[in-house]
């Protein structure tokens, strides 16, 4: 897995992860996701990944020399299972972690368990992973303040399907729930064009 680091001060490290959906009947489907690890005077970190993840979001967070005890913010991009696998993992280890998510998708995210149950493997979700308590929404124009960084959340497309992004601001760095979009600053740093 290859790990980048970008933004103002190196302060942002990201990852794409790949994992497999288990269908019945054998089948399975492969999807991929990422992590962003925000490590200014406050912790941010934007999706926790799936379940099985766990070992790759715990080698970043190596890499920048942090734990999951550290954080302040985790922010939750959707309700989908990449983006909220290890919320439950995590608030077990912090217990003065924020979480925050879209409004339309806390009830599901602090469900997770019943949705999961009834959509696939009934009593597998009950061993391996747990519900999240107290999801707080993302509003328009909220601002994070970390620091030397903020985050602002806004909010593209219509009003039945708006899509949450997250600017960092000093660093022109746009994470959306499918992608994260480097500043052009960002891509020479790291020699993508």
């Amino acid at each position: 897995m290859v790990y980048l680091r970008s933004g103002l001060n190196g302060g942002v490290f990201y990852t794409v992860f790949s994992y497999r959906i288990i269908l019945p009947y054998g089948k399975s489907l492969s999807r991929s996701s990422y992590f962003v690890l925000l490590d200014y005077g406050k912790k941010m970190l934007v999706n926790t990944g799936v379940i099985e993840s766990q070992s790759d979001l715990e080698a970043l967070f190596n890499i920048a020399g942090l734990n999951f005890s550290d954080l302040d913010y985790v922010v939750n991009m959707s309700s989908c299972p990449e983006h909220i696998g290890l919320n439950s993992i995590i608030q077990y280890r912090n217990k003065k972690v924020r979480f925050f998510a879209p409004p339309a998708d806390i009830a599901y995210i602090e469900d997770t368990v019943s949705q999961h149950e009834e959509r696939y493997v009934p009593g597998f979700y009950k061993l391996v992973s747990g519900n999240t308590q107290g999801v707080e929404g993302l509003y328009r124009d909220q601002l994070f303040d970390l620091g030397e960084e903020q985050v602002r959340v806004s909010f593209n497309g219509d009003e039945k399907k708006e899509r949450v992004c997250l600017n960092i601001n000093k660093s022109g760095i746009e994470i959306y729930a499918s992608q994260v979009r480097l500043s052009r600053t960002c891509r020479e740093q790291l020699n993508i064009y």
